[in-house]
C-alpha cells in the first residue's frame, strides 16, 4: 500500500489536542500513521488502509519513562513514538465507546506554557536581529556602503517565515494553556 507523508504536521499541530483530533481524522480516512522518528517533525509517515476508528493520545508526561510505558502498554495502547517531546499512542476501537482518555490535562497545559514561553523567546531573540540588520543597513547605506544590502536581505527572508512561526506557535499554545491552568 502506498505510503502518504504529511508535511509539517506535528508543527501545524502543536496542541496536543488538535494533533490527537488530526490523527484520528487521518485513520477515518484510512490512513495509518506509521511508527514516529526523528523526521516525524517535518513529515509524519502515513500509510493508506481501511478507514477505523483510532483513539490516540498525545502525552507530555514527566513520569519515568520505564514505569509510564509499560503501565500504558499494559493497558492495550500501541507505542507510536515522540514529536515535539510528546509520547503518542493509539488504540484501535469498535462501536461509538472510545478508549478512556489517560493523559494528565494540568502537565499537558504545563507543557504547552513552557513550549509558548521558548516560542516566545525565539521570537523575541528574532525581532532583535531584524532591528539590529535594519540599523545595519541602514548606517551602510548612508555611508554609500551597498555591498552588503543582498546579504542581508537574503537572511532576512529566511528568518522571516521562523519569526512568523514562532509568534504564531507562541500566541497558540500560551492561550491554550493559561486557563487550564487557572482552573482547578
Amino acid at each position: 500500500m502506498p505510503e502518504v507523508n504529511k508535511i509539517f504536521a506535528s508543527l501545524r499541530y502543536i496542541i496536543p489536542s488538535d494533533m490527537e483530533y488530526f490523527l484520528e481524522e487521518s485513520s477515518s480516512e484510512g490512513l495509518k500513521l506509521l511508527d514516529l522518528g526523528q523526521s516525524s517533525v517535518f513529515a509524519m509517515k502515513f500509510q493508506e488502509a481501511k478507514p477505523e476508528k483510532v483513539k490516540y493520545a498525545v502525552d507530555c508526561t514527566g513520569l519515568s519513562k520505564s514505569l509510564y510505558m509499560q503501565t500504558i502498554l499494559d493497558n492495550g495502547w500501541e507505542y507510536m513514538g515522540t514529536t515535539l517531546n510528546c509520547y503518542v499512542w493509539r488504540k484501535s476501537y469498535e462501536g461509538s465507546e472510545r478508549p478512556e482518555d489517560f493523559t494528565d490535562k494540568k502537565a499537558i497545559a504545563k507543557h504547552c506554557l513552557r513550549q509558548g514561553i521558548v516560542f516566545s523567546v525565539v521570537a523575541l531573540i528574532l525581532i532583535v536581529l531584524y532591528v539590529l540588520m535594519i540599523i545595519e543597513l541602514v548606517a551602510e547605506f548612508k555611508m554609500g556602503k551597498t555591498e552588503h544590502i543582498p546579504a542581508y536581505c537574503v537572511i532576512m527572508t529566511v528568518q522571516l517565515p521562523l519569526l512568523l512561526y514562532s509568534i504564531w506557535a507562541s500566541v497558540k499554545l500560551i492561550k491554550y494553556a493559561l486557563p487550564r491552568l487557572k482552573d482547578k
